[in-house]
């Protein structure tokens, strides 16, 4: 009996680490769906972006911005966007949906007239750790975490998924 028992709990570790290798979690699907009308970490988003979440594809991306009226510019490949968004404390976003993983968004740059205003707005809005310096937020149910940085006149904020450029995060 005491045997069957160890053979259970051994198979049952066994599984998990199956579950859990990184080969296993880098071959998981991506869902790039909205859970009830919300991206992923979109309440960490600028106010103004309501709306925009990590996870978003691309094309749900380009007609929220063209409902709003915003001016976009895009590159060749539709991945890299920078947006003027009206009556904001930020200039422009530059918004990434180039990886590996597909083409919804994973990134985006908040680019301010100053570093000052910068520096203030990321305080304000993202409360940056005292040893790092950075914004980290982790949402079990999304099953990866987000990071918020300042450097220069921009506040940088990424989701650490896997097969994107910021997935070692």
């Amino acid at each position: 009996m005491k045997f069957q028992t160890h053979i259970r709990f051994a198979l049952a570790v066994l599984s998990g680490c199956l579950v859990l290798s990184p080969v296993a979690s880098a071959q998981r699907t991506i869902v790039t769906e909205a859970t009830d009308g919300v991206y992923d970490y979109q309440a960490n988003f600028p106010s103004e972006l309501s709306g925009i979440g990590f996870r978003m594809p691309r094309q749900d991306f380009v007609d929220f911005v063209t409902e709003k009226g915003w001016n976009y510019r895009t590159n060749a490949d539709n991945t890299i966007f920078l947006v003027s968004v009206p009556d904001a404390p930020f200039t422009a976003i530059m918004v990434r949906m180039n990886s590996d993983a597909g083409t919804f968004l994973t990134e985006i740059e908040i680019q301010f007239p100053d570093e000052a205003a910068a520096q203030t707005y990321f305080k304000s809005s993202y409360q940056p750790l005292e040893s790092t310096g950075n914004f980290y937020a982790f949402d079990p149910e999304k099953g990866y975490a987000t990071k918020a940085w300042q450097f220069s006149n921009k506040v940088f904020y990424v989701a650490t998924l896997a097969n994107t450029r910021w997935s070692n995060q």
